[in-house]
C-alpha cells in the first residue's frame, strides 16, 4: 500500500512540473468581483496560492472531523467503564438456584 501511494505521489509531482513547465510566464487577469480592478499574475503563482488554500481548508475540516470523533470515543469510553462496573457487580452478587421449572430451590 505504501509503495502505491509513493508511485502516486510520484505521478501527481511529475505532472505538476510538466504543467509548471508548459505555463510558465503565462499571465493571467483575474477580476475578484464584477467590476473591481484587475489583478495580473502568473498562472504558476495563482495555481499554488489554489493549492495552498485547498490544504488550509480541507485541514480544518479534517481536525474538525478528528474532533468529534475524540468526543464519540470519549463518550463511548466512559459508557463502556460503566457497563463495565455493572456487570462486574452483578457477576458478583449471590445466585440463586433455580430449577428446571424456574421456580427457587431452597
Amino acid at each position: 500500500m505504501k509503495f502505491l501511494r509513493l508511485i502516486a505521489v510520484i505521478v501527481i509531482m511529475f505532472l505538476m512540473v510538466v504543467f509548471i513547465t508548459q505555463n510558465y510566464g503565462q499571465v493571467i487577469h483575474l477580476k475578484f468581483f464584477w467590476n473591481s480592478s484587475s489583478v495580473e499574475m502568473d498562472m504558476v503563482i495563482l495555481v499554488f496560492i489554489t493549492l495552498m488554500l485547498g490544504l488550509v481548508i480541507g485541514f480544518l475540516i479534517a481536525g474538525v472531523q478528528i474532533l468529534a470523533a475524540r468526543s464519540d470515543l470519549r463518550v463511548l469510553s466512559n459508557d463502556y467503564k460503566k457497563l463495565k462496573k455493572e456487570i462486574d457487580l452483578l457477576r458478583n452478587q449471590g445466585i440463586d438456584e433455580v430449577d428446571g421449572n424456574g421456580l427457587k430451590t431452597e
